[in-house]
């Protein structure tokens, strides 16, 4: 009698084939689940991170344009803002007041320039531009948008310029906005001196 009971005892604590398959199919379900959230949530914090570097790149070089630009000066057949072309590539040049803010236009004035680098997709700072064995210093390396009429808008008649930097993670792909390639556009407005030429 005791080994019947025993048998029977056996019997109930036994796993079926069909309980086997269901027990590891719900383990599957949560586990994919979890590992779906924790992809997503990876994706997500790189997306951000991407996005905020290429958020403090941008607003410090729309800050050091600003900063520059706004001591731009000018006078007869003296253009405040001039759109070059520095090996190929889009630049934007401007003079700036030496003895600023007096707003006079001397020859101790130096011109600086911002350049758009096609080829690395950086925006490049000359801090005298006079100097043509100057060394430039690199402000911004995810740049997808040139200094064309589209994003630099001087208004002479206002005497402002309107400044707008295009960044993408990855600007040489053709995948900008994307979640692993996220893109910024960022502007500014930089109100220039009044400054009497007579």
């Amino acid at each position: 009698m005791k080994i019947s009971q025993l048998s029977k005892l056996r019997q109930k604590k036994s796993v079926t084939l069909l309980e086997l398959l269901i027990a590891i199919s719900l383990l599957f379900v949560v586990l994919s689940g979890l590992t779906s959230i924790d992809l997503f949530s990876r994706n997500q914090v790189l997306t951000s991170d991407r996005r905020i570097k290429l958020q403090n790149e941008v607003s410090y070089t729309l800050e050091h344009m600003s900063k520059n630009i706004a001591r731009a000066i000018g006078g007869k057949g003296t253009s405040i803002i001039d759109r070059v072309a520095i090996s190929g590539d889009s630049a934007i040049k401007v003079r700036i007041d030496s003895n600023f803010p007096y707003g006079q236009l001397d020859p101790g004035d130096i011109q600086i320039a911002y350049r758009y680098n096609l080829s690395s997709h950086q925006i490049w700072y000359y801090k005298d531009w006079t100097n043509s064995s100057d060394s430039y210093e690199i402000l911004a390396p995810h740049i997808s948008s040139d200094f064309s009429n589209d994003f630099v808008i001087y208004d002479s008649a206002n005497n402002f310029i309107d400044i707008t930097i295009v960044s993408c993670w990855d600007p040489a792909q053709a995948t900008c906005g994307e979640p692993d390639n996220p893109s910024i556009k960022m502007r500014t407005r930089v109100k220039m001196p009044s400054i009497s030429t007579n």
